[in-house]
């Protein structure tokens, strides 16, 4: 019990549990966003009896919450994931180092679900503890396949389990037999030891042909239609962030890492339409001929999904407008123009 209480007095009252590193929030925008993507995931964590289907509906719910410690004193526990699913409550973590207090926060957490959703009728109060689980970033050989939590009481004792799911047990050949789309952000956890060794031959093409052979392979299923645009920025915003952020210590690995996602991620269908038609207009020297080359783009490019994206705000503008400049070689200017007399009713790709 003395070692519990230790682990529980690091935890302090009144601070935000949040965690800011670029691997939580790229993880908790893959959930909120990546849609059907995060099925595949939740299925190979927990290994239902009964597999969630792709289309069955998500609800997301509400991932801060707030436990009471006494004298009026609360703390804000955010969750990186609390899903709806089936009439479940699905709760997980994403952990980019193994840490003891792993467990106890998750406890915490779901206790605190739990109570959140609990049911009282007759002097019975009801609690259901969350469908459970960690994914490690990174692991070591002690982590368990299952982690477990039992609460001892004077009736006598109850035990649960929290799921775990170690990246570095797949190969990207398993995530893409898999379909474990959703892990691709983090794959390239699994090249950390040559990140760090990248003047040696062998872990330098080692890491760039795996970052390669995943690039390619996203660019594959979104030429041949088998994820939307949305997805695919998604996918793309977040393996960069994720590299960016991994390989920040190691110059030239992040450089050449740079230069194989800007050579990746160019190559759009209708693309070549758009400049086609922005280049005729401007060899022309005619204004409208470079505006109908704008509008065919538009009407048959996929700028149009991005587009769309800032017109809802589910991009920020600038950013939108720094990816149009990227990989359409449409400068600010021009995107702000297009995005000014955009139509949101317009028949866009997406889902």
């Amino acid at each position: 019990m003395e070692g519990i209480k230790r682990i529980t007095d690091t935890i302090s009252v009144e601070t935000d549990s949040t965690s800011n590193t670029p691997y939580d929030d790229a993880f908790r925008t893959m959930m909120g966003k990546s849609g059907v993507l995060r099925v595949a995931f939740i299925n190979e964590m927990f290994h239902p009896s009964r597999p969630i289907k792709s289309d069955t509906k998500i609800d997301e719910a509400v991932n801060e919450n707030f436990s009471e410690h006494g004298n009026g004193a609360q703390r804000r526990l955010v969750t990186d994931s609390l899903l709806h699913i089936d009439g479940s409550t699905y709760h997980i973590e994403c952990q980019s180092l193994p840490d003891g207090t792993i467990l106890v926060r998750m406890f915490e957490y779901d206790l605190t679900v739990g109570l959140k959703e609990s049911r009282y009728e007759d002097y019975h109060l009801t609690v259901d503890i969350p469908v459970s689980g960690v994914l490690f970033l990174r692991s070591t050989k002690n982590i368990p396949d299952e982690m477990k939590v039992t609460i001892n009481a004077v009736g006598g004792s109850i035990e649960y389990p929290v799921a775990t799911l170690k990246l570095s047990d797949y190969t990207l050949d398993d995530l893409i037999s898999k379909n474990l789309l959703f892990l691709f952000p983090f794959y390239i956890f699994n090249l950390e030891k040559e990140l760090k060794t990248f003047e040696k031959t062998e872990s330098r093409t080692k890491v760039i042909s795996s970052f390669s052979e995943l690039l390619e392979y996203v660019n594959e299923l979104y030429n041949t239609e088998k994820i939307a645009f949305d997805k695919y920025l998604l996918l793309t915003d977040m393996i960069q962030k994720v590299a960016d952020s991994l390989s920040v210590k190691y110059d030239n690995a992040r450089k050449e890492l740079d230069e194989v996602m800007g050579g990746k991620i160019l190559e759009f269908r209708g693309e070549s339409i758009f400049n086609k038609g922005k280049e005729e207009g401007r060899e022309e020297g005619r204004e409208e001929g470079r505006e109908e080359g704008m509008a065919e783009g538009i009407e048959r490019g996929e700028i149009k999904g991005l587009l769309d994206l800032a017109y809802d705000n589910t991009l920020p503008v600038d950013v939108a407008a720094k990816r149009a400049e990227t990989k359409y070689k449409v400068s600010k200017e021009d995107f702000m123009k297009m995005l000014k007399a955009y139509k949101p009713d317009d028949n866009l790709m997406q889902g």
